[in-house]
């Protein structure tokens, strides 16, 4: 099973210490799912403040080990832009998530399910 991981289901973890990430992160360890992150996803985590403490720093590298880095391709940004274009999704990161997801035929584990309701195909993960 493929799962793309948004950065909401990240800052849920590292503001809060709620949510799946340590449980997707140790699925994805034990090969029983393949976990994706695009790389869109890992500057916008690196931009936030909580970055700056050196802890941090280095769980985010641990907790990114197991997952599968997903690079932005011409193909992935035309998808994007055009999800925005038709006001489906705003924020550009969103939308590379979404691309990204559909284009895998992945399931999503966001925290945001609002910001994804008007994709056509995509699924979202329950890991419950």
């Amino acid at each position: 099973m493929k799962v793309v991981v948004d950065s909401s289901v990240f800052i849920d973890f590292f503001r809060a210490k709620k949510g799946d990430l340590y449980d997707l992160t140790q699925l994805a360890r034990q090969e029983k799912l393949d976990l994706y992150v695009p790389t869109v996803v890992v500057a916008e985590l690196w931009s936030g403040l909580s970055m700056s403490e050196k802890n941090n720093e280095n769980l985010l590298r641990n907790l990114l080990r197991p997952t599968k880095m997903f690079l932005l391709t011409r193909q992935l940004a035309e998808n994007a832009g055009l999800l925005m274009r038709q006001g489906k999704i705003i924020d550009f990161v969103d939308a590379v998530v979404a691309a990204t997801t559909v284009g895998l035929g992945a399931s999503l584990a966001t925290g945001n399910k609002k910001h994804f309701s008007k994709i056509k195909g995509i699924k979202l993960f329950e890991i419950r």
